[in-house]
């Protein structure tokens, strides 16, 4: 985790150590980073609680989460009980590579984030 703190730092953005996990504000979207434990060159990271979900809504929902999904492939937009999430999971590089994949999973969860939200909102238009 220490490694992913310093990278953010160099950034500019300042991480919250949680204990088991990291929270960080970036481009005015809350972040979670999340580190197992039991196997540490496992890279966990999340946009949490994108959207709040009404029960009527959620067959909706769900497709747009499949359509972005089937078109960024690396990111997973699911609904995680009432609220939609962005995540990117994977194994980590070798510290000379490990820059690019944090700062590559930020941007592409931003690009999901917008995305979801742009087509949510145009959905809602329609109807």
């Amino acid at each position: 985790m220490k490694k992913i703190i310093e990278i953010l730092k160099q950034q500019g953005i300042e991480p919250v150590d949680e204990g088991d996990f990291l929270t960080f504000c970036y481009r005015n979207i809350n972040f979670l980073y999340m580190e197992d434990e039991r196997d540490k060159e496992f890279f966990s990271i999340y946009i949490p609680g994108i959207m709040q979900v009404e029960r009527m809504e959620k067959c909706e929902v769900l497709e747009v989460i499949n359509e972005i999904n089937n078109q960024l492939k690396s990111v997973k937009l699911v609904l995680n009980g009432e609220y939609v999430w962005a995540g990117l999971e994977q194994k980590l590089l070798m510290d000379a590579e490990m820059e690019k994949m944090v700062l590559f999973s930020i941007d592409v969860l931003i690009l999901a984030y917008h995305l979801f939200r742009d087509k949510w909102c145009s959905l809602k238009e329609l109807n």
